[in-house]
């Protein structure tokens, strides 16, 4: 009777010990170290690394730093709501009546067009004159002489801690823009002067933008022409996500001048995506 107990239990201990190490096994251990480390295991790879990102031919010419410049600079040239570019469309795509006071179709104004030939025209040589800075500053015997076109075209001078005058020669736009810096009002003054000479020339147009930003959602604008004599004040309000809405205000303040002479209400509304 007590050899019957003695081996009911010595079996029973031997079941949990046994599913104990079967447990064990099935969770990852190993019950001979020896004949692990005599085995060898070829890594394999479900997902393959991704095939690295060649940047395209446009991506390489047209990068995000002059992508972003050429977007300031045209919606300093024609505002924010450029509603003149319109009649510019494919007319199979768009219809414009022109109901104008000045009664000037724009199509026709040789001014407009003009300006929008200058500026396609300021994109090519920026952008020439970008990609060849970017070789010359990269190339360690024509590196002085980029250093020596960065120190003519910027200049500063400190007024005090918070305020200070930047000055900043475009080669390719032949424009002088004298920037306020300071932490009240967003101020500059473009000169612009002959496109087609190299180098500063004869001033053709001097222009003022101010800036104020009122809230996280709502910004003012103000420019202004001295020999065009043509102001306009605009107000930007952020509605919801990335929708806003502009509101433009244009009138001249000389009798003469290049553009037509009009007073001009737009209102726009923008959505990205």
């Amino acid at each position: 009777m007590v050899l019957s107990r003695f081996v009911f239990i010595f079996a029973l201990i031997f079941e949990i010990l046994y599913g104990f190490q079967s447990l064990a096994i099935e969770s990852g251990y190993i019950n001979d170290i020896k004949t692990e480390k005599e085995q060898h295991y070829t890594e394999i790879f479900l997902i393959s690394d991704p095939i690295p990102k060649i940047p395209s031919l446009h991506d390489r010419i047209f990068n995000p730093e002059l992508t972003k410049e050429f977007h300031i600079k045209y919606m300093e040239q024609f505002g924010n709501i450029d509603t003149d570019s319109l009649t510019y469309r494919d007319p199979r795509y768009a219809e414009i009546y022109d109901n104008s006071a000045s009664g000037v179709n724009i199509n026709s104004d040789p001014t407009s067009i003009a300006a929008r030939k200058t500026f396609g025209e300021y994109m090519v040589k920026r952008l020439t004159e970008w990609h060849v800075d970017h070789y010359i500053k990269e190339d360690p015997q024509m590196r002085p002489v980029y250093e020596v076109k960065e120190a003519i075209s910027h200049a500063e001078v400190k007024i005090n801690p918070e305020t200070k005058l930047n000055l900043e020669y475009s080669l390719a736009g032949n424009a002088l823009d004298v920037k306020f810096i300071n932490s009240y009002l967003e101020s500059k003054v473009t000169i612009y002067m002959d496109p087609g000479a190299f180098g500063p020339s004869t001033n053709t147009e001097n222009k003022l933008f101010l800036s104020k930003q009122i809230d996280k959602k709502t910004k003012l604008s103000l420019t202004a022409t001295s020999n065009d004599g043509i102001a306009s004040f605009e107000v930007l309000r952020a509605i919801k996500g990335n929708m806003s809405a502009n509101l433009l205000e244009s009138t001249h303040f000389k009798d003469q001048g290049l553009s037509p002479r009009e007073t001009r209400s737009t209102v726009g509304f923008s959505n990205s995506f």
